[in-house]
């Protein structure tokens, strides 16, 4: 079994591994927009983020520090075992290392209009993405896979657009003069706006936020 206890310092509690007997339903997995779009076209190839020694999973009953307002889904890994997973001091959050790949057939996308504890509910023993497909609409899965994918590309593309313009707001007010930093403060002020709204994850942000941030960068641009 990989020994995981030395990544006490990244996850900040004691890591203890999982008995293979112990039964285990179904952990899911935020990969973010690209990941998502990745894995609705076949690319997918790490579950883990592009500088971590992890690959965080959780169980339905975690509560998220944020809210996905774009709701881009989750993914569902339908044999966790096979990624030799410890618990990682936080209740309902387990790590494996990030070198650690499901099989294609044990990992599956369960739409942001699913609730987590709904999944958990529907894949309660399945072990393949057949399965999962079956268990959220067969043909209708099909059909919502198809629709997300394109809006995450649309997503990606908006983001894209904006950060171009903003981007070097977003570096003033993090590591600017006191005096930019100001300039940037009054701007998102004159937009109705919050700082940790120039600096969220795009998908985090409520729709009418992310409509403002367009705004704004459509002033800034040529």
């Amino acid at each position: 079994m990989s020994d995981l206890r030395a990544y006490r310092w990244h996850t900040g509690a004691e890591l203890s591994p999982v008995d293979p007997s112990e039964a285990l339903g179904p952990l899911f997995r935020d990969v973010g927009v690209e990941g998502l779009t990745n894995f609705l076209s076949g690319s997918l190839r790490r579950l883990a983020g592009p500088m971590t020694p992890l690959t965080y999973m959780r169980t339905a009953e975690w509560r998220e520090p944020y809210t996905d307002h774009a709701r881009t889904g989750r993914l569902a890994i339908l044999r966790p075992h096979a990624l030799r997973p410890w618990r990682a001091g936080v209740p309902h959050v387990f790590v494996a290392r990030a070198s650690a790949m499901p099989e294609e057939e044990a990992l599956g996308y369960v739409p942001g209009d699913v609730t987590l504890a709904e999944a958990a509910s529907s894949l309660d023993g399945a072990s393949h993405r057949g399965e999962l497909r079956e268990a959220l609409g067969g043909s209708l899965h099909d059909e919502q896979c198809e629709s997300d994918r394109a809006m995450l590309v649309a997503l990606a593309r908006e983001r894209d657009a904006v950060d171009r313009v903003l981007e070097s707001e977003r570096r003033m007010l993090q590591s600017g003069s006191h005096l930019e930093a100001g300039r940037v403060r009054a701007r998102l002020a004159h937009f109705d706006l919050r700082e940790d709204d120039l600096c969220a994850a795009w998908h985090h942000l409520p729709e009418d936020r992310r409509a403002r941030l367009r705004a704004w960068s459509a002033s800034e641009g040529p």
